[in-house]
């Protein structure tokens, strides 16, 4: 069975309009529209001028001349005859018209129609002669000097806002800044006092630095009183490390070396050794208590100060292993003369 499907060609042109593009019967007027002219910028071309602009200080005042009166870069001011810094006006030529405001202009960029031939032409001649230029643009710079100077009186209120609202917050935190003797908390101090407020990233550091500088503090106030060291020789003696350090050593080698503190009846001595071999790993470092061993002599220009030869483990609270392997060197023996660096520490 088929099925006939009946087909309606329907013309897409409204009736009663002719066809037939551009040969078509029918005209149609053109919009009552105009546009714009365009605007006179587009550069013609461009010359060299032969003009230089600056300005007299002494005279608050723009200085113009012609660049074959300029010697040194400098041109003469017409009312106090000093010679003043100028600079080469450059000039363009554009379609744009040459006015007053060319002949009075103080800057050194020119795009009119003249080149740069009359751009601040005016300030050739002395303030008698320019009697109304002179004070609008001493008025202009004047009300120039007046946003500058209202802008920077914000800035300052502003960051005086931020600061207290900073001290508001970190009230100790600040007091720590303001009274330690750290260069870190000074130059936060300098950054607050400059800009108002510090980052996150220097917050969460000066809180770190602060909370050290505290138990540094608590640890030299329960710190025994300094005491002479009371006995040389080879002795065994328990102590403290306070600080370890890697330095450059007998022939170039890197050595590891340690201030310790040894405390007994008369108070607390200190002790610069070499780091015993058996210790040299990340587990052993500031506040571990070990016994050691070895030839201890004080310091000639400080009683409770002295050094500590061939340095070895006796005892420790965790098991030490000492590498029989490991040879004996000059650097095991320490030096008394080793500048120490108590700062390190």
């Amino acid at each position: 069975m088929s099925t006939t499907h009946a087909t309606n060609t329907r013309s897409r042109r409204p009736a009663g309009v002719p066809t037939g593009g551009q040969f078509a019967p029918e005209v149609h007027a053109e919009p009552e529209v105009s546009l714009p002219a365009p605007l006179a910028t587009h550069v013609v071309a461009s010359q060299p001028t032969g003009r230089s602009l600056g300005r007299c200080e002494a005279c608050h005042r723009p200085v113009s001349v012609m660049n074959d009166a300029v010697v040194g870069g400098r041109g003469q001011c017409p009312d106090c005859g000093q010679m003043v810094p100028v600079e080469a006006i450059h000039g363009v030529v554009t379609a744009a018209v040459c006015d007053a405001r060319c002949e009075g202009a103080t800057g050194k960029k020119c795009e009119c129609s003249c080149g740069g031939r009359n751009h601040g032409g005016a300030w050739t001649q002395t303030s008698e002669m320019l009697e109304s230029e002179l004070a609008a643009f001493r008025e202009a710079e004047l009300a120039k000097v007046e946003r500058q100077e209202a802008r920077r009186s914000a800035e300052r209120q502003s960051i005086a806002d931020r600061r207290a609202a900073f001290a508001d917050e970190y009230e100790e935190l600040l007091r720590w800044m303001e009274n330690s003797e750290s260069s870190f908390a000074h130059s936060l101090l300098t950054q607050l006092n400059e800009r108002g407020t510090l980052t996150e990233r220097q917050i969460e550091a000066a809180m770190k630095a602060e909370e050290q500088e505290s138990m540094r503090s608590a640890e030299a106030a329960a710190e025994p009183p300094a005491a002479p060291i009371p006995g040389t020789g080879t002795l065994d003696i328990p102590v403290t490390i306070l600080g370890v350090k890697q330095r450059e050593g007998w022939e170039g080698r890197m050595e590891t070396k340690m201030l310790v503190a040894w405390d007994h009846d008369g108070g607390r001595s200190k002790l610069w050794m070499t780091m015993p071999a058996a210790l040299r790993h990340d587990r052993w470092g500031r506040g571990d208590r070990v016994t050691v061993r070895g030839e201890v002599s004080a310091s000639p220009s400080d009683p409770t100060f002295g050094f500590m030869r061939r340095p070895r483990v006796v005892s420790a609270p965790e098991p030490v292993k000492i590498d029989p392997l490991l040879p004996s060197t000059p650097e095991e023996l320490g030096d008394p003369d080793d500048d120490i660096d108590d700062d390190a520490f």
